[in-house]
């Protein structure tokens, strides 16, 4: 997970100076983060934590990935049904369905 949320990290960067991600190797960055954290939950798939962080790539590119709303609640929702005792996963999930609304 910690590659995907590199990748994720240098796509942020590059929208703050205002780069334009749709091209290499910035859409590259963004591909790897999100190919990386698929590859990690499904290495992983009864760690909470890494449904939570999968979930949280999509969460900061909401504006730049169609449907990432969608695939970043399912992947809230998961880590939440992995581990109902953690408050944090419920209250983004939570958020996320209310920003939808």
């Amino acid at each position: 997970m910690v590659k995907a949320e590199t990748e994720a990290v240098k796509t942020k960067v590059a929208i703050e100076e205002g780069k334009d991600i749709r091209i290499s190797p910035f859409a590259d960055y963004l591909s790897n983060a999100l190919s990386y954290g698929v590859k990690a939950t499904d290495l992983d798939s009864l760690n909470p934590e890494m449904w939570f962080r999968r979930g949280n790539i999509y969460f900061d590119f909401l504006k730049e990935i169609q449907g990432a709303e969608e695939w970043a609640l399912k992947c809230y929702k998961k880590a939440y049904e992995l581990d109902p005792g953690n408050q944090i996963y419920r209250q983004k999930a939570e958020m996320l369905e209310k920003t939808a609304e």
